[in-house]
């Protein structure tokens, strides 16, 4: 099995070939390919930078560029945005934040989703390492 961990657009030149890649290869091997949501598979984040999604389709596809930006979201809102592996590895793009939230929350998570809406899944997108667990409330 292989877990795709989010964030395959705003970055670089062949940013719809990787996401055309994944979806392809989760189409052909759906019980061996998981696609994990990372921040940057947002609407927002895809259009906030120069060099994002939606500039680099504006710039490759003249007239079906917001077609294309539209399902490729579409697809990214039905993400997971979590992975647990074999009850002991635990996968998610941004990290564990503060610890105030467990699996049972990670459980709840509606799809489709369309914007971060709960303050826990701030976390789970967009935590970077600290060198310090002094915020830590649980764990």
């Amino acid at each position: 099995c292989y877990v795709f961990n989010g964030d395959w657009v705003d970055r670089g030149e062949h940013q719809i070939e990787v996401v055309c890649l994944l979806f392809a290869l989760k189409t052909l091997y759906p019980a061996h390919i998981f696609l994990v949501r990372g921040n940057h598979e947002f609407r927002d984040m895809s259009k906030s930078s120069d060099d994002g999604f939606l500039c680099h389709l504006k710039g490759r596809f003249v007239t079906e560029w917001n077609d294309i930006f539209e399902t490729v979201h579409r697809t990214f809102d039905w993400l997971p945005v979590a992975a647990l592996i074999a009850d002991k590895v635990l996968v998610l793009h941004g990290g564990l934040g503060d610890g105030s939230w467990g699996l049972s929350e990670l459980r709840q998570v509606e799809r489709v989703m369309t914007d971060i809406t709960d303050s826990f899944l701030l976390n789970v997108f967009w935590s970077d390492p600290s060198d310090s667990d002094s915020g830590m409330e649980r764990g």
